[in-house]
Formats: structure tokens, sequence, C-alpha cells
């Protein structure tokens, strides 16, 4: 976003007042974005779309639609490289200024808040591979530990975790949710849970 405001300017009124029209229509296309992949991607996963994507590739085809827009994103940044206009400071300048005042700010009376400030920054890639292991770690029957609350009595359903019983309709016959590996929450237990909670920790 900052970059793109760098390319405008900001040395005279008219610049000004096209960085703020960039502004907007930055934020609009998030939101659009963010209209398209929860109103319609989220449907596309769980129900795809009659006639030409079968229920079962809806996963699939929502997580190839963001793929293949961020790809034509990425593409389209890089092709105009030559056009840009690179402002100096650019390049890693300001994370060293962050790193520097946290330090500084704990050396110097920065109490709690500088230290918690740290740890936070140094836990970060941790929470990250933690999430991304738990994400990728094979799932197997046999790592369940399938609480009796989450299986209905009367149709034999069974939930991931309590919040889907809580949403199911009384008495239905609710077949089992689809999810990406079915692990790591609810009533599951696991390698795939334990990394989910020690990266929620």
């Amino acid at each position: 976003c900052n970059f793109g405001a760098d390319q405008i300017g900001d040395d005279t009124d008219r610049q000004k007042d096209h960085q703020k029209r960039f502004f907007s229509y930055f934020y609009m296309s998030i939101n659009v974005g963010v209209l398209i992949a929860f109103g319609y991607l989220v449907n596309v996963s769980t129900h795809g779309i009659a006639g030409f994507v079968p229920l079962e590739e809806g996963y699939f085809a929502a997580y190839i639609v963001a793929a293949a827009s961020m790809a034509l994103a990425v593409t389209m940044f890089v092709a105009g490289s030559r056009c840009y206009r690179i402002s100096s400071g650019g390049g890693i300048e300001g994370f060293v200024t962050m790193v520097t005042a946290v330090a500084h700010s704990i050396r110097n009376g920065g109490g709690l808040r500088g230290v918690a400030c740290a740890v936070g920054w140094i836990t970060m890639p941790f929470f990250f591979l933690c999430t991304v292991a738990a994400a990728l770690w094979p799932h197997s029957v046999e790592e369940s530990i399938l609480s009796p609350d989450l299986v209905n009595a009367t149709t034999g359903a069974v939930f991931a975790n309590i919040y889907e019983r809580g949403c199911a309709l009384p008495g239905a016959a609710t077949p089992p949710a689809r999810r990406l590996h079915g692990g790591g929450g609810g009533g599951q237990g696991g390698v795939a849970a334990l990394l989910n909670n020690v990266s929620l920790a």
C-alpha cells in the first residue's frame, strides 16, 4: 500500500489528492476480495458448483481460485518493476529501527510492555512453524479421542466439536462436516491438536 502511494508522491496538492484516491481504491479492492472469498468461495469449498465442480472437489477449486489470483497479482507486480520509483529508506531499515526501539525500551525501563513486545516478536516464527506443521501433519483415526458428547445418540451423527453439535438441528440426520484434515480441534487429539494448541498459546 505504501509502495503504491510512493509511486504517486505527495509534493503537490494534486498528488495528495491522487494518493487519497489510491488508498480508497486499495482498501475497496481488499473488501471486494473479502466479499468474494467469504461470500462465494466459502460456499464453493463446502458445496461445490452444481454441474461444474463436484462437492468432493470444492476445497480444491476454492484454493485454486485463490492461488491463481495471487499468482496473477505477483506477475502483474513484477511485470511493472522497470516503471517503479524506488524511494530511499526502503528495505529492512524499518525492521532494524523497530528492533532497536524495542531493545532500547527493555533496557531503559520499558517494563512489562517492552518485554511482552519482544516475546511476541521472538515467538512469531515459532507460531507459524507450529501452524504449518499442524496443517500438514497426517491425521489418522487412531489419533482421534472421541467424546460421547460429540455423538448424536438419536441419529448417530458424529461432530468435530461441541460447536458443530450445537448448530445441528435436533433429531436431524446430520452427516459429518467436511474438513481439510479433520483433526486438531474440539474432540480430536494427537500431534496436530497439540501443535494447534501450542501455536494458540
